[in-house]
């Protein structure tokens, strides 16, 4: 079985080429922005951002794929936007992976996730869960 290590929502995440670290700038844990017009759609904010999750093998002797979901939920626990990907453990014991944002779509101020699951490729609908990254969204004038 594969095994969530650790997620993190920062600004910026870089990988050394070097080393193969990765580092972390600027975690995002509030957001504040201008309250958006009267409308039902989800508001669109241009920022940049990044989610890195990194996943590893249970046992180091046994390969594994699965797929992984992160998804940004509203205070409502509706999802705003997803994306699936492949969590290759075939080749490497440990897989990380960055989702780099360039927006981030918000409804109401309130406290946001990612959502982190994975899902076994021979039941590739039954996710269960990695983690839960909260995030404050603040509706502030002076945003």
């Amino acid at each position: 079985m594969a095994i969530h290590w650790w997620s993190t929502y920062s600004s910026l995440a870089t990988i050394d080429q070097e080393t193969n670290n990765v580092s972390a700038i600027d975690m995002i844990e509030t957001i504040r922005v201008p309250p958006p017009p009267e409308t039902e759609d989800p508001r669109v904010i241009l920022m940049r951002g990044a989610v890195v999750t990194l996943w590893g093998r249970d046992n180091p002797d046994t390969p594994e794929h699965l797929r992984g979901r992160i998804r940004w939920m509203d205070p409502d626990e509706q999802e705003v936007v997803s994306q699936v990907y492949e969590i290759d453990l075939r080749q490497h014991e440990r897989a990380r992976i960055r989702l780099n944002l360039d927006s981030i779509p918000i409804r109401d101020p309130g406290k946001y996730h990612w959502e982190i699951s994975y899902a076994n490729m021979d039941n590739p609908n039954l996710w269960h869960d990695g983690t839960r990254l909260p995030v404050q969204v603040v509706f502030d004038s002076a945003g």
